[in-house]
C-alpha cells in the first residue's frame, strides 16, 4: 500500500517548482486543514473596499498609504452609500432615538469631508459635502463637528444657505461673535446671501443689540426662504449622484433661529420677567403658562417648560412654592 506524501514533501515539492506553501489552521483535534480556497461567500474586493472605509474604527481607509479617501472615485462611493440613512435620522423624534446611528452618520461624513480636504478638490461636490456636515451636526446637536464646520464655512463657503445658517448660530453666541464672522467678508456677503436674506439678517443683530425683544420676535416669525442653486448645480453633475435632501437647509435655518430666540429670552425675556414680577402661576392649561412659553421661545410642551423650570431652579433663579401646585417664587439676586 502506497504512503501518502507527507505534508513537508509537499511543501519541498511546491518551493521546488516556485510555489508557496498553502495556507492552514489548526482545528480542535490538532490537526491542520488547507484554506487556501476562500468561503464562496466571500464579498468582492469592490465591496470589501467600500465596507473598509465605512467602517468607523477606520481612520484613512485602507492600503499601505492609508489614502483611500482622496481619490475623488472612492469619494462619490462613499457618499452613495451614507447618503441614504440621512432622511430617515430627520423625522422628528426624541434626542435620545437613534443617536448611535447619528454619531455614526457624523463620523462617517466627518471622514469624507477629511479626504475631500487632503485631496484638495474644490467643486460642486465638495462644497456640498461642506455644507451637508453643517447642517446635520448643527440638527444633531454635534457642538465640535459644527465648529470645525462654521470654521470651513465662514473662510471661504459660497453656499449662502450654509453662511447664514452660520451666521444665525454665531448670533446666538453673541453679537461679538456674529460682527467679527461678518466683518472678513462683508464685501461679498450681500451678493452670496442674496440681498433680502442680508438686509434681514443684520436687521436681526440691531434688534437683538437694541434689545428690541418685540420687533426681533416679529423678524425671527418670518424667515426668508433658503436658495437651492446648490443643489441643483450639486445634481447637474452626474445624473447618479445622490442630493442630500431638499429640506436640509430649512430644517437648519429653523434649527438655528430657535438658538437665536433662545438666546434672545436669557438675554431680554428672563431679565425682564425677573424685574416685574415675583411669581409665576404656571398651572397646566393657563394663559401666563402659554405666554412663559411663547415669550422665552419655548415649545409649548409639558416636557419642556418643566425642564427649563427645573433647571432654573438648580440655578437658583426660582423655587417651588410647596403650598400650592403651579406656582413658582422668582428669587431677586442682590
Amino acid at each position: 500500500m502506497s504512503q501518502s506524501p507527507s505534508r513537508d514533501n509537499v511543501w519541498r515539492s511546491s518551493r521546488a517548482r516556485g510555489g508557496t506553501p498553502p495556507r492552514s489552521s489548526i482545528n480542535h483535534s490538532g490537526f491542520t486543514r488547507s484554506t487556501k480556497f476562500a468561503p464562496s461567500g466571500t464579498p468582492s474586493p469592490k465591496k470589501n473596499e467600500i465596507m473598509n472605509v465605512l467602517s468607523v474604527a477606520r481612520s484613512g481607509g485602507f492600503g499601505d498609504d492609508g489614502d483611500s479617501l482622496k481619490s475623488s472615485a472612492i469619494q462619490d462611493k462613499y457618499w452613495s452609500h451614507i447618503a441614504p440613512q440621512i432622511p430617515p435620522l430627520l423625522s422628528p423624534s426624541p434626542q435620545s432615538t437613534r443617536a448611535e446611528e447619528k454619531t455614526s452618520l457624523l463620523i462617517n461624513i466627518r471622514k469624507l469631508r477629511e479626504g475631500i480636504h487632503s485631496s484638495k478638490r474644490c467643486d460642486i461636490f465638495s462644497k456640498m459635502i461642506t455644507s451637508t456636515s453643517l447642517f446635520l451636526a448643527l440638527l444633531f446637536d454635534a457642538e465640535r463637528d459644527l465648529d470645525a464646520c462654521m470654521t470651513n464655512v465662514l473662510e471661504s463657503s459660497e453656499d449662502g444657505n450654509a453662511l447664514l445658517v452660520c451666521l444665525l448660530v454665531s448670533l446666538a453666541l453673541g453679537v461679538y461673535r456674529f460682527q467679527s464672522a461678518v466683518k472678513p467678508r462683508r464685501s461679498e456677503l450681500s451678493s452670496l446671501l442674496g440681498h433680502e436674506r442680508f438686509t434681514w439678517l443684520l436687521d436681526v443683530s440691531s434688534s437683538l443689540n437694541q434689545r428690541n425683544y418685540y420687533r426681533l420676535s416679529t423678524l425671527l416669525d418670518v424667515v426668508p426662504p433658503p436658495s437651492l442653486d446648490l443643489q441643483l448645480q450639486a445634481m447637474s453633475i452626474s445624473s447618479s449622484l445622490t442630493s442630500p435632501p431638499p429640506d436640509l437647509p430649512k430644517l437648519a435655518t429653523e434649527r438655528a433661529v430657535t438658538r437665536v430666540k433662545k438666546y434672545a429670552s436669557n438675554q431680554i425675556a428672563w431679565p425682564t420677567i425677573n424685574a416685574a414680577y415675583r411669581e409665576l402661576h404656571l398651572q397646566m392649561e393657563s394663559e401666563t403658562r402659554r405666554w412663559v412659553s411663547q415669550s422665552l421661545s419655548l415649545p409649548e410642551t409639558k416636557v419642556s417648560l418643566e425642564d427649563w423650570l427645573s433647571e432654573m431652579q438648580a440655578s437658583g433663579k426660582i423655587k417651588a412654592k410647596t403650598d400650592i401646585e403651579g406656582r413658582w417664587m422668582i428669587l431677586k439676586t442682590r
